[in-house]
């Protein structure tokens, strides 16, 4: 029982570690973290935000693409709904929206991460447009019109 408690401590400890080397665009912290236990998709309080979110809102591409190589879930969801995608898109990330646009293609999930929505009903292209994100606006309609 001790071990299993100093193993949830250290996965923790792990999983801090990773958040704070996400935001810090440290690719290494992030690559040590993963390598000691860290939760590659936990929701990190108080912003309800997994590693991947951070690392797209920010536009860390290299990050985004080390966490889903590690395994991250790229439709993983804030505590309202959010997906990198829309955090991407609205952050005018658009070498980032392409990284995560490019892991999912090899599974044909695009449509359904492109066309998601949160809590408040609001998709990727609502989160361009917000943003301001012209280019982000423009590469994602180029998507769906592809797609449909």
């Amino acid at each position: 029982m001790a071990e299993e408690i100093e193993d949830a401590q250290a996965a923790e400890i792990a999983t801090e570690a990773l958040s704070w080397a996400v935001r810090s665009n440290n690719l290494a912290g992030v690559r040590l973290a993963l390598r000691n236990g860290a939760d590659v998709d936990a929701l990190i309080p108080p912003t309800g935000r997994a590693p991947i979110h951070m690392a797209a809102a920010n536009g860390f591409a290299v990050i985004v693409q080390e966490l889903l190589g590690q395994g991250a879930d790229p439709g993983v969801r804030t505590t309202t709904g959010v997906t990198p995608f829309m955090l991407a898109a609205q952050c005018a990330r658009a070498d980032t929206l392409h990284a995560l646009v490019s892991y999912v293609l090899e599974d044909d999930s695009l449509h359904a991460h492109l066309t998601a929505k949160d809590d408040q009903g609001r998709d990727c292209l609502h989160y361009a447009n917000v943003g301001g994100s012209t280019a982000c606006g423009d590469y994602l309609l180029r998507l769906l019109a592809r797609l449909a």
